[in-house]
């Protein structure tokens, strides 16, 4: 099963961009607040280098979240996110997953 994502994880755009994560303060994995669809949505990227390589315009925030939110995990409501993350950034638009290597928790999995 995959990993619930937290705050404590990374995930990049195409350019190496960091995404400005929040997570839902109602759960913890390993003390971290998890990351939920809602909060993913819309949040910022940060440090997008597109310009080197050749796109006009940096990454700005997540515009779509096409695969890794749990069909049977929810916080107030809102999937919780697992590390089978796929999303675009806007503008774009340009991938958005997370960065290599393992979850930054593994005890809370979810499908």
């Amino acid at each position: 099963m995959p990993n619930v994502l937290t705050t404590n994880d990374r995930l990049n755009c195409a350019f190496q961009g960091s995404v400005n994560l929040s997570g839902a303060d109602k759960l913890l994995a390993a003390g971290a607040p998890v990351l939920t669809r809602a909060r993913l949505m819309g949040a910022s990227v940060a440090a997008c280098k597109s310009e080197k390589s050749g796109s006009p315009t940096p990454c700005a925030s997540i515009s779509t979240i096409s695969a890794g939110a749990s069909t049977k995990l929810f916080v107030g409501g809102a999937a919780v996110m697992l590390d089978s993350v796929a999303a675009q950034s806007n503008p774009g638009p340009h991938s958005i997953s997370m960065a290599p290597g393992p979850a930054a928790q593994s005890k809370l999995v979810a499908s």
